[in-house]
């Protein structure tokens, strides 16, 4: 089998173009013009027509498969994953000030209501990172509500965005040109590129909580947080959804707690009064 171009480049009469050793810590932009480059003169100096043109054919798929892989790195993956986990903070939040009516109130998008799309998005999250780690949760209802508890769903989706940065991290370039196998819902297998199956996670994610932020605007009549991943970028601030359910779970038992002494404040006055 034929590898192009690193078979001319520091092999053969081309021995003298060897790489350096930092070659690979290199900007694979560099990395990219300069062996692309070689490739052109090994082109250029083949001796015959068919040769150049066997050459060229090979230079290009080679070329296009490189621009392929080098689009998106570990380093988008991991951006990817922090801004995953820093929009779900401040939908969530947003979420969480709703009333519970508003909140489970059937909007018109896909699965109904807020609730429902947020526990869509939990649900399909959990299955991918099983098919990717072989290990949580496999749900196979994608309308299945896993929470009907905003609380339960919430400390759910900081777990979960949490586990998200955790896996995503531990891929390399390697890994991810790499072909990884799962079954679909239905039980089909199926074959892609690690690095594929990322993308389509994230930008499902995206999809979806546009869903979500329609909600939010159609039912407080005002705009949502931003969303945007520039926000995340230029350090837009993201709450700290641990501190606000537990000050939320604080509040509600303050509450349950007065509505308590109240009810035996009015029971005394009416045992009084008979």
């Amino acid at each position: 089998m034929i590898s192009f171009p690193t078979c001319q480049v520091g092999q053969g009469s081309f021995r003298q173009l060897t790489r350096p050793a930092d070659w690979n810590e290199r900007p694979i932009q560099f990395r990219q013009i300069a062996e692309g480059g070689a490739g052109l003169i090994v082109i250029w100096l083949a001796p015959t027509a068919r040769g150049r043109n066997l050459f060229l054919g090979l230079f290009l798929v080679r070329q296009v498969v490189w621009a392929r892989n080098s689009m998106i790195t570990q380093e988008h993956f991991k951006l990817l994953a922090a801004y995953n986990r820093w929009a779900n903070a401040r939908l969530y939040a947003a979420a969480l000030d709703l009333s519970e009516l508003s909140y489970r109130l059937h909007t018109g998008v896909y699965f109904g209501s807020l609730h429902g799309t947020l526990n869509h998005l939990l649900l399909t999250d959990r299955l991918w990172l099983k098919r990717l780690t072989g290990e949580g949760d496999l749900p196979n209802d994608l309308n299945a509500i896993l929470y009907e508890d905003r609380i339960e769903l919430t400390k759910a989706r900081i777990a979960e965005d949490n586990r998200m940065i955790e896996v995503t991290g531990k891929y390399d370039e390697t890994a991810l040109r790499s072909l990884h196998s799962y079954r679909t819902t239905s039980g089909m297998p199926q074959s892609q590129v690690l690095a594929d199956i990322l993308l389509h996670l994230f930008n499902h994610q995206t999809h979806h909580r546009g869903q979500a932020h329609a909600c939010l605007s159609i039912l407080t009549g005002g705009e949502p947080p931003p969303l945007d991943l520039l926000a995340f970028q230029r350090g837009g601030a993201a709450p700290n959804l641990g501190q606000l359910i537990a000050s939320r779970s604080m509040e509600d038992g303050r509450v349950n707690s007065s509505k308590e002494v109240s009810g035996l404040h009015r029971g005394a006055a009416t045992r009084a009064s008979r």
